[in-house]
């Protein structure tokens, strides 16, 4: 496990290095960050596969869930048929129900079977909507079929979060109060976190309102960290906080500071040389949930159109 976890913070630190080469307006760098979120994926899956490691067979079958992403590599899925996209997205969805109910269904009662568990279905479920979160992030900069879908089941991680503070506030009654508290806060940040994300990802309104709560909770977090390491060396931070989750914790910290900077003025915007600057700020802002956003999606729209027919009349002038 610790293999794994020094190998997602390097794809994590590849991932950093590409949004630095994109702010520079190379499109190279959203490639970076592109297949080291893939990497990171494929790690957290790996780990999904360990923590049930003595079920060897069965654990190789959740590798379903990035067979539509890793053969998107290899074809070009936007000049292929609709039946073939389709298999594809079902294959995705079908990881996804092995690897969410199958398995642990089966898996718990046979651990039921025996004297202790040695699953921690936690972690488990943990890893599994991390690991789909970053798919769906995949499918999402390719602009491929079913990013959607998985970016809306990784916010499913909220039951296993809401599980976990059940937990936490037993340990708060037995009287371990900053411990307790702290973790409290990790989790919550981290979902909440999740959660903005997607909703931001898909242009759905909230999203702003969702990440102004992580931010202070984010602030308060670091600064328990802090007081614990320097001031409660006894206490031990993570101690129901599982590798995986812990990184998560400390990557979403660095974006949500990256995004209080560029709230502020500060950090640069992540854009694409390829298409005009104008264009993908129009895109950002567009959705069909609301009023406003449905306007930014026909500005867009009329965008793209008057576009392709400025490259069609570049061409034909070239010939």
């Amino acid at each position: 496990m610790k293999k794994h976890i020094h190998l997602i913070i390097f794809f994590l630190c590849l991932c950093l290095m590409g949004f630095f080469a994109n702010f520079a307006q190379n499109d190279y760098g959203l490639t970076m960050v592109n297949y080291s979120l893939l990497a990171v994926a494929v790690l957290l899956i790996d780990m999904m596969r360990l923590s049930i490691i003595k079920y060897k067979i069965a654990g190789y079958f959740i590798y379903l869930m990035v067979f539509y992403p890793l053969m998107a590599i290899f074809v070009d899925l936007q000049d292929i048929s609709e039946e073939f996209l389709m298999f594809y997205v079902l294959s995705l969805l079908a990881g996804f129900i092995y690897s969410a109910i199958v398995l642990p269904v089966v898996l718990f009662f046979k651990e039921r079977k025996l004297d202790s568990a040695q699953i921690s279905f936690l972690s488990y479920y943990e890893l599994l909507f991390l690991s789909v979160l970053l798919v769906g992030f995949n499918l999402k900069l390719n602009h491929y079929a079913g990013a959607g879908v998985s970016l809306s089941l990784s916010m499913l991680i909220v039951i296993p979060t809401f599980i976990r503070l059940t937990q936490l506030i037993k340990l708060l009654i037995s009287g371990q109060y900053i411990s307790a508290v702290f973790q409290l806060l990790v989790c919550v940040f981290i979902t909440l976190t999740i959660v903005s994300t997607v909703f931001k990802q898909q242009h759905m309104p909230g999203a702003n309102s969702l990440l102004y709560i992580c931010r202070p909770i984010m602030f308060i977090s670091v600064l328990l960290l802090l007081f614990i390491t320097y001031f409660k060396k006894e206490i031990r931070p993570f101690t129901h906080t599982n590798p995986a989750m812990k990184t998560a914790y400390f990557s979403f910290c660095v974006t949500i500071l990256w995004v209080s900077l560029y709230y502020a003025g500060v950090a640069p915007s992540v854009y694409s040389d390829r298409y005009p600057k104008g264009m993908q700020m129009l895109g950002a802002k567009a959705n069909g949930v609301n009023a406003e956003g449905k306007e930014f999606d026909k500005k867009y729209e009329i965008y793209i159109e008057n576009l392709e027919h400025f490259e069609e009349e570049q061409n034909k002038a070239k010939q």
